[in-house]
């Protein structure tokens, strides 16, 4: 499972804050206390959101491995979804209705949202990992699964199952 960084305007959070799930968390300050100057903390979501945006963004709380972000200065109804460690590349802006929302209930809408979002991420790894041809680099050893099944793998498995299937065409 995918950890995420929520970004959304006071509405969105407000209607996050509705989730029976829902834990408030107010999290860190945007700036390191180490020195006496002034510096945004190193390694953290709030920081590389200010890098990109120059807005500050101000943690809420949190939903399972979900953390929601508040952003006062989101001009349109919109909900950022950034995968953790990869925001660079896994960036996804969703249009949001308040109405939707409370027509399904914030947990059913966001969970619907998630699985979308979760499921653009799973393609365009995929696709990446065909193009570097990673997936080929360990496939497993279909011979194992017989030759020496106590120390046989999961990809092991995997590689027997792609090859009996090959056969049965």
């Amino acid at each position: 499972m995918n950890k995420w960084s929520v970004v959304g305007d006071r509405v969105f959070i407000n209607e996050v804050k509705n989730s029976k799930f829902f834990q408030q968390d107010l999290g860190e300050s945007f700036f390191s206390l180490d020195t006496s100057e002034k510096k945004l903390r190193n390694k953290s979501f709030s920081t590389w959101y200010y890098k990109q945006t120059n807005s500050l963004i101000f943690k809420q709380g949190k939903i399972g491995n979900i953390t929601f972000y508040l952003d006062y200065y989101l001009q349109k109804s919109i909900v950022g979804f950034f995968l953790e460690s990869k925001e660079d590349t896994h960036q996804y802006a969703i249009d949001f209705d308040v109405n939707e929302i409370q027509n399904y209930e914030i947990d059913t809408w966001l969970g619907n949202k998630l699985q979308q979002v979760d499921s653009e991420v799973y393609e365009s790894e995929n696709k990446e990992n065909q193009k570097e041809g990673t997936e080929n680099i360990d496939q497993g050893d279909p011979e194992k699964v017989f030759n020496n099944p106590g120390e046989v793998s999961f990809k092991d498995l995997q590689a027997y199952y792609r090859k009996y299937k090959k056969n049965q065409k």
